[in-house]
């Protein structure tokens, strides 16, 4: 009964990947400095991705770094469209010289995969 249990637990958790859960991975990247695995979550030409990359290498971690980096996270909303095509994910960010701030992160489904395209 229990390794029944465990191969479903297994089961359930390598479905496709929430856009909340791509939000809180493209954060995590963020923290880590790892920016193209940061860009690889977009849905962008090949350039695109290496010239945004390029540029948050320049501009965010130097940002980050005088707000004293990223302390804590938390996904606040997710909002799928009724075609389930598109959604929004609202992430609270605090960051460690004490400030807050509300993040979207807008997605479109490719297929069965969520990709980031730049909020506007």
């Amino acid at each position: 009964m229990a390794a029944m249990l465990l191969f479903v637990g297994f089961v359930v958790s390598c479905g496709p990947a929430t856009p909340s859960d791509i939000a809180a991975d493209s954060i995590e990247y963020i923290k880590a400095g790892d920016y193209e695995s940061y860009v690889n979550t977009f849905d962008m030409s090949v350039e695109e991705k290496q010239q945004y990359r390029e540029m948050c290498e320049k501009k965010v971690s130097k940002g980050l770094e005088q707000k004293g980096g990223i302390t804590s996270y938390k996904v606040v909303s997710e909002t799928i469209s009724e075609d389930g095509t598109q959604a929004t994910v609202e992430v609270l960010i605090t960051y460690g010289d004490a400030e807050s701030e509300i993040s979207k992160f807008k997605f479109v489904k490719d297929g069965e995969v969520w990709k980031q395209v730049m909020a506007k």
